[in-house]
């Protein structure tokens, strides 16, 4: 066995040393054209690479946020769609259940649109209507009064400032003389008895003081028509005027507003029993989209605080914490498909790349199996090359044939590539 590893060592080393001959023959061109039966190039082409599964993704959150829970460990097998890791979701599932609300409040007022009046709105409108009505006729007569309060006063007025009319006069004067008579006949009554101790409580007496205190208000009332009214008389007849003028012009306008109301009050009962017109359908039923548009979006956020697995797989590596604060796009779970292992090149030069095709065999060997080369097949060639540390490489992938059970996720490997020019 100490044999064996020797010659194959010893043989590695020859082979390097080959095509690093063969490689320096070709980046310093002769100085005369080869011959035909020189070769264009190295034997073979050396490339270093890394196992990986052939799906697997490093995951990571959307949005930033605190790890509430980790619900798997390195090296679980975990199927397509499986929670893997949670932030805290507690305000993002409070604005889902507004959305939630929201939503059905937009439902609701939609619902009532459609299925028209309930009885007891009904109800309301016609008492409404019933009572806006009585409060004009209520109005109506309070107007009517205060127009004739104003008619009074505008006819005291008058009667002031016209002065007495003669058949007035006539009329007091008659009045006049017929107290004077009536006191004349009282005193005659009362003067056989005025000597007497009671005289004072005879009816003869009671009467001729109330016939002096008549012939008083008689002749007041008959000097007042001949005099005329007062300048404040006048005055306090025009100012009782204004103020029955300013009552009825407000008890006026107290009627259109009461009018006023009733209409509106008969315009909602029509609009209620009309029902809701296209527009107003149109307008609830926008609020139910836009409401349904915000709880997607607000159930759709607290998703993305919910790792889950985008494939059935192995758990390569959970990276944070739980209680760890985290950023979007932070590594936070490496899951890949380890059923199906190949080989990444990471270092494959471009100088190299056109002498290779899809479908051609190589060799395989692993650091971490000294013992073991494997086989493999060229199943893909990256079209556009990645710049590493100076140097323009292509990555290729390549299965292999067999022995993948000896192989794990993140070994490196090593390529040997016949170059397609040097196959017969």
């Amino acid at each position: 066995m100490t044999n064996r590893r020797l010659l194959t060592a010893l043989g590695l080393i020859v082979l390097v040393a080959l095509g690093y001959f063969g490689y320096t023959r070709r980046a310093t061109p002769p100085a005369t054209p080869p011959s035909d039966q020189e070769e264009a190039g190295p034997a073979v082409i050396w490339a270093s690479g890394i196992v990986v599964p052939a799906e697997h993704a490093m995951l990571a959150f959307p949005i930033a946020g605190r790890i509430a829970g980790i619900e798997v460990t390195a090296g679980e097998s975990v199927q397509r769609g499986q929670a893997l890791v949670r932030l805290d979701d507690t305000d993002l599932t409070d604005q889902v259940a507004q959305a939630e609300a929201a939503l059905a409040q937009a439902e609701g007022q939609l619902a009532q649109l459609r299925a028209g009046p309930r009885p007891p709105q009904i109800a309301a409108a016609n008492a409404r209507v019933e009572a806006a009505t009585a409060a004009v006729t209520q109005a109506e007569q309070n107007a009517q009064a205060a127009k004739a309060q104003a008619d009074v006063a505008q006819h005291t007025l008058a009667q002031l400032q016209k002065g007495a009319r003669p058949e007035d006069i006539a009329s007091a004067k008659a009045d006049l003389q017929k107290a004077e008579g009536a006191v004349r006949q009282a005193q005659a009554a009362y003067d056989p008895i005025a000597g007497l101790p009671d005289a004072g409580a005879r009816p003869e007496s009671l009467a001729l003081q109330t016939a002096t205190l008549n012939l008083e208000q008689a002749q007041a009332a008959y000097d007042k028509l001949i005099s005329g009214a007062t300048a404040d008389e006048i005055s306090a007849a025009k100012a009782q005027l204004a103020v029955a003028q300013a009552q009825a012009a407000a008890a006026e306008a107290a009627v259109l507003a009461a009018q006023a109301r009733a209409e509106e009050a008969h315009a909602a009962r029509d609009l209620l029993l009309a029902g809701a017109s296209p527009d107003e359908l149109d307008v609830a039923r926008a609020q139910v989209s836009r409401a349904e548009a915000t709880l997607r979006q607000a159930r759709h956020a607290r998703e993305k605080a919910t790792l889950t697995a985008p494939f059935d797989g192995i758990i390569g590596k959970v990276y944070p914490r739980l209680g760890e604060l985290v950023s979007p796009a932070q590594p936070i779970v490496a899951v890949g498909d380890l059923t199906q292992l190949q080989v990444e090149t990471t270092d494959l030069r471009e100088t190299d790349v056109n002498r290779i095709r899809v479908g051609q065999k190589v060799e395989l060997t692993f650091d971490a199996l000294p013992d073991k080369t494997l086989t493999g097949q060229i199943v893909h060639i990256a079209p556009m090359a990645t710049q590493k540390e100076g140097s323009t490489n292509y990555t290729t992938i390549i299965s292999v044939d067999e022995g993948t059970s000896l192989l794990r996720w993140g070994m490196t490997a090593f390529v040997n590539i016949v170059p397609q020019d040097s196959t017969p």
